[in-house]
């Protein structure tokens, strides 16, 4: 939902229905815009791994929770885009955060719109 030109959210659910995933997640995301820095934040919560069967021992093992959650700026620098950005993911013990620096070139001729 576009909010105002500042204010942006997104709320998604996903669900496989097919087949041994069982996935089932929710997520959430948040963008702010302004003139000089713009800010997204977000998460996503539930069951992200498929179920396991051990066909030797009859062992049942279910899915692991997924936890996610990040939180970064972009700036628009030069022809491109600057972003950094933290994740933390722990899907079922797992646990895993990733500061990711990146910078997208835009090759549009200048004054084209974007």
């Amino acid at each position: 939902m576009l909010w105002s030109p500042t204010l942006s959210t997104a709320v998604a659910y996903q669900r496989s229905v097919d087949g041994n995933l069982g996935t089932s997640l929710g997520s959430v995301r948040i963008d702010l815009y302004s003139k000089y820095l713009n800010w997204l934040a977000g998460g996503a919560f539930g069951k992200g791994s498929p179920a396991v069967l051990n066909l030797t021992t009859g062992l049942f093992q279910p899915g692991h929770t997924l936890r996610e959650e990040f939180l970064g700026i972009s700036k628009s620098v030069g022809h491109g885009d600057l972003s950094l950005v933290a994740d933390y993911v722990d899907l079922g013990g797992s646990k895993k955060a990733t500061l990711t620096l990146s910078y997208i070139v835009d090759l549009r001729p200048p004054g084209q719109a974007k």
